[in-house]
């Protein structure tokens, strides 16, 4: 129970307000919840802090990233796709635009799913 705390108190500071904003627009959430992993190269850099308001056929997803955001070149990709069995996480993919994101830019992710043989392969 204790160990189940502490990793909430961890979640919860790791998203907390003083990280930077980007909105996503995806085709649907596919999975994600508020406080899923969002990874780039391995490491989480941020979470969800919220699904926004379904606007249709999109729904927004919110997330803090734990990079500034002018660190994020702004041909950068954000894929859902399968963490573990169990859960999606949004992945980025660093572009190499000297451009970066801000938090008014409007960004499009994409939603990557596996099939059976796919993930026999990893």
């Amino acid at each position: 129970m204790r160990l189940l705390f502490i990793f909430s108190l961890l979640l919860l500071y790791s998203c907390g307000q003083s990280n930077r904003e980007l909105v996503i627009n995806f085709e649907n959430s596919h999975g994600i919840t508020a406080q899923s992993k969002v990874i780039c190269n391995g490491k989480t850099i941020g979470c969800v802090t919220d699904l926004g308001q379904v606007i249709k056929p999109n729904i927004t997803v919110n997330i803090h990233i734990l990079l500034d955001i002018e660190g994020l070149p702004n041909d950068s990709k954000f894929i859902i796709r399968e963490r573990d069995l169990l859960s999606n996480a949004i992945y980025v993919t660093k572009g190499k635009s000297s451009r970066y994101f801000s938090k008014s830019d409007r960004i499009t992710g994409k939603i990557e799913t596996l099939n059976y043989i796919q993930r026999r392969q990893f």
